[in-house]
């Protein structure tokens, strides 16, 4: 754990009081920084934010093969969102630098494609799925690939909660750290 002054970036805040920092849940705190405010779809690009949670959600709100990182500034409360994994120079004071785990930036199982979106509820076929816990979202995927009715599935490697779905596109915007995969 890091401790920066004033640093606010965990889902929830730290505790009043506290100087405590932890990357958001999915990602890893990477020594370094970038060489500019990047942004993402639009998002990011050195723009202000509340506190760094927020950044950290910018970035789950796009798709994890887009946004891998983010960078906040506690000083100045600026965001950039980054294409790439990897910090660029080295740190920066009152800033942090956040990876995406490696494993969500390749999420699917072979034969399904990754769609940008999720799903406005817990589906499941022949009762499996519905917000079921798996061991691992590889386990998700190959219950959707064992059911012919089942064209896409959701899951979060962060909850490793399990949705199966009989139709292959996202109804919804995406959601939290669930990603949403599609039969090819």
């Amino acid at each position: 754990m890091v401790d920066f002054p004033d640093f606010q970036c965990l889902r929830g805040a730290p505790a009043a009081g506290t100087n405590s920092f932890t990357c958001a849940d999915d990602y890893t705190q990477k020594t370094g920084g970038s060489n500019q405010w990047y942004q993402v779809g639009g998002k990011g690009g050195g723009n202000s934010v509340a506190n760094c949670a927020e950044c950290a959600a910018l970035c789950n709100g796009l798709p994890a093969t887009e946004c891998k990182a983010y960078e906040c500034s506690t000083a100045t409360n600026k965001c950039g969102l980054m294409s790439f994994l990897t910090p660029e120079t080295g740190p920066t004071a009152g800033n942090i630098f956040c990876s995406r785990d490696a494993s969500l930036n390749a999420p699917c199982e072979l034969g399904y494609t990754l769609k940008t979106g999720s799903t406005d509820n817990w589906y499941s076929i022949a009762g499996r799925g519905g917000g079921e816990t798996v061991a691992s979202c590889e386990v998700c995927g190959d219950l959707c690939t064992s059911y012919d009715a089942c064209q896409s599935y959701e899951c979060s490697l962060s909850s490793r909660r399990c949705a199966l779905m009989p139709f292959s596109e996202p109804k919804t915007g995406p959601w939290s750290s669930f990603f949403f995969c599609s039969k090819q």
